[in-house]
């Protein structure tokens, strides 16, 4: 991108290399492998800096500091009886020079004892990494300083975190990895434990996991810069797990991280078999106040559902300008999203990604936020209705607005309703609201595909996947308006989304909609079609593959897309596209398919494999496989059926190219579980309507199904106020008839909260 510190890739791949080599040589005692790891520590020594003198040209540490002093630290504490006394003098001195005292120097600086930054959490924790392996030849006065800064350190940092606003997110924050394998390496050397005893890392921490965690191991929520949905603090929690902290081996579960013992990360942390069993005792939906995320939940199982909320006032730099920001999670589906990562490619792509455009916020007059200022107002959380008010209105410019709150009300087990009252300085403002998805052609507007370009009215709005969809029914203002297309500037590498906007501008505007969410029957494969391109697939092939892989537009089995594998050596070719690690049933009999067509393939041909996994991801055989045809065909179908194996909770699907040459394209793969059927909920058909005027601040909400009838009143003023017959005291009140009997249901939030 034209600024980022590219040394910071290659010393990581360094740490990466030497780690590789020092396991290697710890696990076969191969005495090349101790060689090859000293040669590289000398001529690291040899080096005149260890940072990227453009990115830094005052030379101050960076993320490529922190990494060479940990390679440096493997070699000399793995390999140390392959290294003389000179040699081992030699790189200390180095590390010392290059790496130990700049480091130092810089996290001692007033403003960096404090920090929460990633850069000084890796920094601190390869000053004590470093500082053990190197003890016995570093000076003792300083060394005593490195291990006591990285130690205390630490522990500041995790006392802050218990009130800290500040995050960067599920995925940068998961830089406290590096703090847990130097507290890890602490303890080992020393016995001290006091990291792991600290009530942020056994209490606030795994809490914040497991709220935020997507349901069927879908990954962590994406708030703030997150390439993906993040599976995070994979270490720190594999120590947790080691240590015997019962919630620590549930959350590598739901986030899907594996036992990786073939690696450094693997063979050092995860060494304890783990727990299977949810939280217990607590609700299903939870806030974590200091830092304003809030998590609406119907249950910790893989066919849940979440909505989070957040509204916070972190201000690192990885979070982003998106108070008021909600995603939404139907059974492992993500249905309204978040961009994750904000782009570096241009200023237009910058400001949206990481600013109020890109998110599912609020806009004024086309603007976004200025500042980081949010906060969680209210909560309340039971079985039957939950409520967050999320307040940003010290996020806007005061010479727009007044008031900026979100309201988000969750009618368990079924429908969520989001109320944002909006006040401008008095002058007429146009207010929006933000809808976004990811994918290709997400959003049906009252029933058809939505014009690039074109505002329409809407009164409903479909998100629909192919697992999950959710109707979003746009209540109030009257005549609102729904416009689909991207943000200026980022048409080449963002998608259009959907402004909500009302039929003219005010003073004060007050939008109620209604989410209403629910899985689809029968789809376990993600984009089976292709329709979204290779989303939510993976390209693996075996080292030296030479196939390319690209979507296709021009042909197709059905629908608009296909994806085409090309290939010219049959023998190095296998490459498979796949899906990893989707939820199983032991015993279940399962049909994987996918449709081929082939075009000049010659060797063995398409291949289709199903394999299944223990939560673990260890491999329980067997695999099922089948094979399509070769030369010029036309489309024909790959069958496997299996049942899985005793022990099962994961399988892959793959298909591809396995040992030939030519071209085929796949379509429509599908897995479908056959016996015993899937137990899906029943669909239910719901009615909703606006009661009262939500101009006035006191209105309800009516769902009408079968059986059942749910009015949802709320009340943003400050006095009690009659509703459809009800008076409301309270910020919000459920009414629920059904079967005769009518149930009141308090939101718990006294009116002025």
């Amino acid at each position: 991108y034209g600024h980022y510190p590219y040394w910071t890739g290659m010393s990581g791949q360094l740490q990466s290399f030497l780690q590789s080599l020092t396991l290697s040589y710890a696990v076969t005692g191969r005495a090349e492998f101790a060689a090859r790891a000293k040669e590289f520590c000398l001529a690291l020594a040899d080096w005149q800096v260890w940072t990227d003198p453009d990115y830094h040209p005052n030379l101050t540490p960076c993320l490529d500091t922190g990494h060479f002093l940990q390679a440096g630290a493997a070699g000399l504490d793995i390999c140390h009886d392959s290294f003389s006394a000179e040699e081992r003098r030699t790189v200390v001195d180095a590390m010392d020079r290059l790496g130990l005292q700049p480091t130092f120097a810089w996290v001692t600086r007033g403003e960096q004892q404090v920090s929460e930054f990633n850069l000084e959490i890796l920094l601190n924790a390869a000053l004590g990494i470093a500082a053990l392996a190197a003890w016995e030849d570093l000076d003792p006065a300083r060394r005593e300083q490195y291990l006591a800064q990285a130690r205390s350190y630490f522990l500041r940092f995790l006392d802050r975190k218990r009130s800290s606003p500040n995050t960067e997110g599920l995925a940068y924050s998961s830089a406290l990895d590096e703090g847990s394998i130097f507290a890890d390496a602490l303890r080992r050397a020393t016995g001290d434990t006091a990291y792991f005893d600290h009530p942020h890392l056994i209490q606030d921490l795994p809490r914040w996991l497991a709220y935020f965690a997507g349901p069927n191991r879908s990954g962590g929520v994406n708030f703030g810069d997150c390439g993906g949905y993040p599976r995070p603090f994979a270490t720190t929690l594999k120590l947790l797990n080691n240590g015997g902290h019962g919630l620590a081996g549930w959350l590598l579960a739901q986030y899907g991280i594996g036992a990786d013992g073939a690696t450094w990360a693997g063979l050092l942390y995860d060494r304890a078999a783990r727990a299977a069993k949810p939280p217990a005792g607590w609700p299903a939906s939870g806030l974590v106040p200091t830092i304003g995320w809030a998590a609406l939940r119907t249950g910790w199982g893989p066919a849940d559902t979440l909505l989070a909320f957040k509204c916070s006032s972190s201000t690192e730099g990885h979070d982003h300008s998106d108070q008021g920001n909600l995603v939404l999670n139907v059974g492992g589906t993500w249905l309204l999203t978040d961009l994750g990562y904000g782009s570096f490619r241009n200023e237009a792509e910058g400001a949206y990604s990481r600013g109020t455009p890109g998110h599912n916020c609020i806009l004024v007059d086309g603007q976004g936020q200025t500042r980081r200022a949010g906060r969680i107002a209210a909560f309340h959380a039971d079985d039957r209705l939950d409520y967050a008010l999320g307040d940003a209105t010290a996020c806007y410019d005061p010479r727009l607005v007044t008031g900026v709150r979100r309201h988000v009300a969750f009618v368990k087990p079924g429908w969520f309703v989001v109320v944002d009252e909006l006040a401008s300085d008095g002058s007429p403002r146009e207010f929006a609201a933000l809808l976004h998805c990811d994918g290709t052609d997400p959003f049906l507007v009252d029933g058809r595909a939505p014009v690039v370009g074109e505002t329409a009215a809407v009164r409903t709005i479909r998100v629909a996947k192919q697992r999950a969809e959710a109707d979003v029914h746009v209540l109030a203002p009257a005549g609102a308006t729904a416009r689909y297309a991207a943000w200026p500037g980022t048409e080449a590498n963002y998608p259009p989304f959907l402004t909500l906007a009302g039929p003219q501008k005010v003073s004060r505007q007050v939008f109620v909609q209604v989410i209403e969410p629910r899985r689809r029957a029968g789809e376990i494969l993600d984009n089976g079609g292709f329709e979204d391109g290779a989303q939510g697939w993976t390209l693996g092939g075996e080292p030296g593959s030479q196939v390319a892989a690209a979507v296709d537009d021009r042909i197709s089995h059905t629908g608009r897309r296909s994806v085409r594998l090309t290939g010219s050596d049959p023998q190095r070719d296998r490459t498979l596209y796949g899906q990893w690690y989707l939820p199983c049933l032991p015993g279940a009999l399962y049909r994987a398919s996918v449709w081929c067509r082939t075009q000049g393939l010659d060797g063995q041909g398409p291949t289709l494999d199903l394999t299944f996994y223990d939560g673990s991801r260890k491999h329980t055989p067997p695999v099922g496989g089948a094979g399509g045809r070769q030369g010029d065909s036309d489309w024909h179908q790959m069958v496997v059926e299996m049942r899985a194996p005793e022990g099962a909770a994961l399988m892959t699907f793959r298909c591809g190219m396995h040992w030939c040459r030519g071209a085929l394209w796949f379509d429509d793969a599908r897995i479908e579980q056959l016996d015993p059927k899937p137990d899906l909920p029943p669909q239910v058909e719901r009615r909703f309507e606006l009661v009262g005027d939500p101009a006035g601040g006191a209105f309800g909400v009516r769902m009408n199904a079968a059986g059942q009838e749910d009015l949802l009143l709320l009340n943003l003023t400050a006095a009690p106020a009659a509703v459809a017959g009800e008076t409301v005291g309270e910020r919000l009140l459920l009414v629920r008839r059904e079967g005769g009997q009518v149930t009141r249901v308090s939101g718990g939030v006294a009116l002025g909260e």
